[in-house]
């Protein structure tokens, strides 16, 4: 492929360029031996193995491979940058020069994806889409990633156009989702999720006047991608470059933590409850960038203050995000009596809820399988039941259909 030169390729190298030149000469003027805390960057690289750099200090830098509570620890590697390859699931790394030692994240195995990208909204032009990070397994702790959207000429992802950009300012918050253009009509919407390590990602300070035209990321072991359909003609008029954010999501692990991500900055609580008493622990979250996932806020409480208050047995956990519950499930906490009811036996649900606008309830059937053949082939969801006292009173037993998803 030809290169091509414009003024955004060269201005960003000249920025990058200079930051460059600026970091290497802090890092030199850095008297040795100065700082007590070494400064541990934790990175990912294309293929999904790890890698450790010490931004302070002096050589010699000596590494350590330890267990997560640093009870024992054995030699790893020496220098400025080491990678983890050979380096066990859940290690901790820590890094001595002279009398300093940092500690890195704790290292998890190769970073593999497992769920694609995808989106929120309707794929049409002039309606609002809000890329949502895809899941993985491995990589650092607490890392970040990042989200590209883009739209190509190809069901399979070929001559693409960036409809993203970081150093794209929109006269919007920056946690707004993103309205499609009328010029890309017929052109197929593409996600990218790129991890990046467990710093946020330093940018070179220079803005653009569009979002079009920047490199598209390709798939590699650290980005995972998804062609999610073409974006369709629009049904109104244009509604301007600014949607409102996607609702907040919430899990719960089999222990009662929880996870929560609110992109637009939320109030949020994790309630548990047993026999008509609670206890509860509360989080303000900060707005985030659409561009940039941050790792989720854990919320939890622990084992002692949940049987001191509640006492043992199966408890109701419930995540509130601004009032609204976004996620509940039961946990077995303790050790219950033995003569407890068949209910103290039922295990863990997870329950997320999503709002559903009356109008548009197809977007959400539109995502259930019709076959087995529809499953396995990944062209939707299986299909749901109709479970609990809500269900019966409104008369909705058995597998959820079209019909009776409509009604509720």
């Amino acid at each position: 492929m030809p290169l091509r030169w414009n003024c955004r390729s060269i201005v960003f190298g000249i920025v990058f360029l200079v930051g460059v030149s600026v970091w290497a000469a802090g890092l030199s003027a850095a008297p040795a031996g100065a700082a007590d805390v070494l400064r541990v960057q934790a990175l990912v690289s294309p293929n999904g193995s790890g890698r450790l750099l010490v931004n302070n200090g002096a050589a010699p830098w000596i590494w350590e491979a330890c267990a997560p509570d640093r009870s024992s620890c054995k030699p790893f590697g020496r220098g400025r940058e080491i990678k983890t390859k050979g380096a066990p699931s859940r290690t901790v790394f820590r890094v001595k020069s002279h009398d300093a030692t940092g500690l890195s994240p704790e290292w998890h195995g190769r970073l593999t994806p497992v769920r694609k990208p995808t989106i929120g909204g309707i794929i049409r032009a002039h309606e609002f889409v809000s890329p949502i990070p895809g899941q993985w397994v491995g990589g650092w702790k607490g890392e970040f990633s990042e989200l590209q959207l883009s739209a190509c000429a190809t069901a399979t992802g070929k001559d693409c156009t960036t409809l993203t950009d970081p150093h794209y300012v929109r006269s919007c918050a920056a946690d707004a989702s993103f309205a499609l253009g009328e010029k890309f009509v017929g052109a197929y919407l593409r996600v990218a999720n790129r991890r990046i390590g467990v710093d946020r990602p330093i940018r070179p300070a220079f803005a653009v006047t569009s979002p079009y035209g920047g490199d598209v990321w390709e798939q590699k072991r650290n980005t995972s991608v998804a062609v999610l359909g073409q974006i369709a003609a629009p049904t109104q008029a244009s509604l301007g470059e600014c949607g409102p954010p996607p609702p907040g999501n919430a899990l719960i692990d089999e222990q009662g933590h929880a996870l929560v991500d609110c992109q637009g900055g939320c109030r949020t609580a994790l309630v548990a409850s047993r026999k008509g008493h609670q206890v509860q622990v509360s989080r303000t979250l900060p707005l985030r960038s659409a561009l940039l996932v941050t790792p989720p806020a854990e919320l939890r409480l622990t084992s002692r203050t949940i049987q001191t208050r509640l006492g043992a047995g199966k408890v109701h956990f419930v995540v509130k995000i601004n009032g609204q519950t976004a996620a509940q499930r039961f946990v077995l906490i303790g050790n219950p009596p033995a003569a407890r009811d068949k209910s103290e036996k039922t295990p863990g649900v997870f329950l997320p809820i999503h709002p559903c606008r009356r109008e548009r309830p197809g977007y959400y059937l539109d995502k259930v399988a019709e076959s087995a053949e529809d499953y396995y082939s990944g062209e939707g969801e299986v299909a749901g039941e109709w479970l609990g006292d809500a269900a019966e009173d409104l008369g909705l037993s058995g597998r959820s259909r079209p019909r009776s998803s409509k009604r509720c």
